[in-house]
């Protein structure tokens, strides 16, 4: 049974400023079933109908995101919704800022936040 497998896009961050369909394409035809953005709304030079366009066309599925707190935390019904336009199941936390950790200025209260988001995400 093949399993479907998608590629995170950050580690193409400086190709994809240049050729995002280009690069979109060539994952494609490397085997690649799906990508996970970054960056929150930001696609690549497209607008969301132009990127959803362009992923249908070509069979490219999003099955998730990354994106920083900070982003999610300012607006997620938006930043929710938007991604679910895209496809996106999941939305994943790829870090989080120093002083939100233990020790951090911003630490207090930031797992009840970031409890918060996730049920919001449900």
């Amino acid at each position: 049974m093949a399993f479907p497998v998608s590629i995170q896009l950050f580690s193409f961050r400086d190709d994809m400023a240049n050729d995002p369909k280009g690069i979109l394409t060539a994952l494609k035809e490397m085997g690649y079933d799906g990508i996970e953005p970054y960056g929150g709304k930001d696609l690549y030079g497209m607008t969301q109908e132009e990127f959803i366009d362009f992923m249908n066309s070509i069979d490219l599925k999003v099955p998730s995101a990354h994106i920083s707190f900070e982003t999610l935390y300012a607006d997620p019904d938006d930043t929710f919704s938007f991604h679910k336009s895209l496809g996106c199941k999941y939305l994943a936390m790829p870090y989080l800022n120093p002083d939100m950790l233990p020790g951090g200025e911003k630490h207090e209260g930031a797992f009840e936040k970031i409890q918060m988001l996730c049920e919001k995400g449900k």
